[in-house]
């Protein structure tokens, strides 16, 4: 939870949304470019392996904007966004040793969960999915 509001903050300051004299000039090397994309991870979530096929399992994406109007936008929706991730994650059955089609899978409910949630037009792709189960 911690490390997700650390990302979003860095995000918020990218896009020009924290305190005006909070900007860094030097923010694009790191999680989150300014006016191009926003890297949100997801907090860890725990399930039960027998029915989910993961003790715990934690996966983070980035977001790229058309414009950085919808970036703004984005943010002010990337709490639902996040937390609809967190749901679909929480719900879905995954095998950390099924092999590349069944991350695949997993990586598509997270591309489309962002796409579904967040606003209209604000969403240019989702990409850079990872996924850690345990």
């Amino acid at each position: 939870m911690q490390r997700r509001w650390f990302i979003v903050l860095l995000g918020s300051v990218a896009l020009g949304l924290g305190a005006p004299g909070l900007r860094a000039p030097g923010l694009g090397v790191g999680p989150a470019r300014a006016d191009t994309f926003m890297a949100l991870a997801t907090g860890s979530l725990r399930g039960d392996p027998a029915r989910l096929g993961w003790s715990s399992l934690r996966a983070g994406f980035r977001v790229e904007f058309p414009v950085p109007a919808s970036g703004r936008r984005f943010m002010e929706r990337q709490r639902d966004v996040v937390e609809a991730v967190e749901r679909a994650l929480g719900r879905a059955r995954y095998d950390p040793d099924g092999g590349s089609g069944e991350r695949e899978r997993l990586q598509r409910l997270i591309a489309d969960t962002v796409r579904r949630v967040a606003p209209d037009g604000t969403v240019r792709r989702v990409y850079d999915i990872w996924i850690e189960a345990r």
